[in-house]
């Protein structure tokens, strides 16, 4: 009859703590990132008010906590996203998990690939959200795959959104690249066509589910 080794099962005991531990963090950290970008996009919304000179109502993009969903805070009908029925879950499912706006992703999509999950640009970006190859492989998601490809697109426009605080900054780095915003500290001429469009279409959706 062999005995235990009692520092077998605290190293068992050890692994499993570290490694709820890290998922953990992981948590918190997504959680973090998600209060950040609902932050960036309030912010974006009350200087877009202030521009056109609103008073009393939010004429622009704005989260909401349930549903990350965006739209004009005027007692609109909430109404389905103009989104193909067959890539709504994963339009519905990438907003929730990152906090960017259902209608600023279908905004992105439509102008990106008109809903064509087969799109690929010149440059060599795929799908609805056209994704570069590099990005992709950084964000470690098959972008041929249609939900995947939405998620990946979702994820990058939150690090963008991040990592420059504005969410016309955030679109003019997903266009163009974020060196070139970075470099001039502003929505860069080469984008600015590509910015408006989509804002003024996620204003126009509004709410919308």
């Amino acid at each position: 009859m062999s005995l235990q080794d009692p520092f077998h099962d605290l190293g068992r005991m050890d692994a499993s703590f570290s490694s709820s531990s890290r998922r953990a963090a992981a948590r918190r950290t997504r959680s973090l990132r998600r209060r950040v970008v609902r932050w960036a996009l309030m912010v974006t919304a009350v200087v877009s008010a202030a521009a056109f000179g609103l008073s009393g109502e939010l004429n622009g993009l704005s989260a909401t906590d349930s549903q990350g969903t965006v739209g004009l805070q005027a007692g609109r009908t909430v109404a389905p996203c103009p989104v193909p029925d067959r890539f709504r879950q994963a339009f519905t499912e990438a907003a929730r998990d990152t906090g960017i706006p259902l209608p600023v992703l279908v905004s992105v999509a439509e102008e990106e690939s008109r809903f064509e999950p087969g799109a690929r640009s010149s440059a060599g970006a795929e799908g609805l959200l056209q994704l570069m190859p590099d990005t992709a492989r950084e964000l470690q998601l098959d972008v041929a795959v249609p939900h995947l490809n939405v998620l990946a697109g979702a994820r990058y426009l939150e690090r963008m959104l991040e990592r420059f605080g504005r969410l016309d900054l955030a679109l003019a780095a997903y266009n163009g690249g974020p060196a070139a915003v970075e470099a001039v500290g502003a929505v860069t001429p080469a984008t600015a066509g590509y910015v408006e469009n989509v804002t003024r279409r996620a204003e126009r959706i509004g709410a919308c589910i």
